[in-house]
């Protein structure tokens, strides 16, 4: 989040009346004409001065960590969080509501989809770029969904997709090409290098150099998922002699 800015009203007002007109002309062309209630009046608008904008700017600022570092939801075994199910409304939870606002942009309702998080690997150690990472899902194990499934990676400062030399920024049942273990289960590698063998190249989802952290998103959820009773895998640490 970045500084705030205040528009000097009185530069506004002093525009020339085309400039005013093309303006307006081109976000009616964009979001259509408000009518009724829709509108609001000038009047109703209340200035910000400098004190105001300082004293947002380092609410702001104090509170931008606490949401980063706060994790909101039901800690799986396996190192997954589960976040709490918004239903219709947040209500007055305000922390739920900031930490969706933060970190699941879009978030729907839970009956249409849930978003485990990973952080952590099984040992409970950050997910860093400089490890490498299996998530097997056992045979007759992939999340329990009658939509579909995926899981997305981020960059953990900025909470954006990272750049990588596939063009992948998510792996799911919808991939094409996933090669699937001789039992019939499912290995996913995340790690920031190649792996060595065509099978784990088939199944890579690329890290950054830095920390990162994976959404799954679910989609039509069944009720083990809602429930809590389907338990994602742990993100397995590889150590050096385990090849991928």
């Amino acid at each position: 989040v970045g500084p705030l800015h205040v528009v000097d009203d009185e530069q506004s007002r002093r525009r020339r009346p085309t400039e005013r007109v093309g303006k307006a002309s081109r976000q009616e062309e964009r979001f259509g004409r408000a009518t009724g209630d829709e509108v609001i009046h000038r009047e109703h608008l209340v200035a910000v001065d400098d004190a105001q904008v300082r004293a947002l700017q380092q609410a702001l600022d104090a509170v931008l960590p606490r949401l980063r570092s706060a994790q909101y939801g039901t800690s799986q075994a396996s190192g997954w969080i589960v976040p709490p199910l918004v239903m219709d409304s947040f209500g007055d939870d305000y922390a739920t509501r900031a930490q969706v606002a933060l970190k699941y942009i879009g978030m729907l309702d839970g009956r249409e989809a849930v978003y485990p998080m990973a952080w952590t690997d099984a040992r409970g150690l950050p997910l860093d770029g400089g490890a490498r990472y299996r998530l097997r899902f056992a045979p007759g194990a992939l999340p329990p969904v009658d939509a579909f499934w995926s899981i997305t990676l981020y960059d953990a400062r900025s909470y954006m997709l990272v750049d990588n030399p596939l063009d992948r920024y998510a792996i799911g049942d919808r991939s094409t090409g996933l090669r699937r273990d001789a039992d019939g289960g499912l290995s996913l590698h995340i790690q920031h290098a190649a792996p060595h063998s065509e099978t784990a190249r088939a199944n890579w989802l690329p890290a950054p150099e830095g920390r990162f952290y994976l959404c799954l998103r679910a989609y039509l959820p069944r009720t083990d998922m809602l429930n809590g009773r389907y338990a994602l895998p742990p993100l397995q640490r590889l150590n050096d002699e385990q090849e991928t």
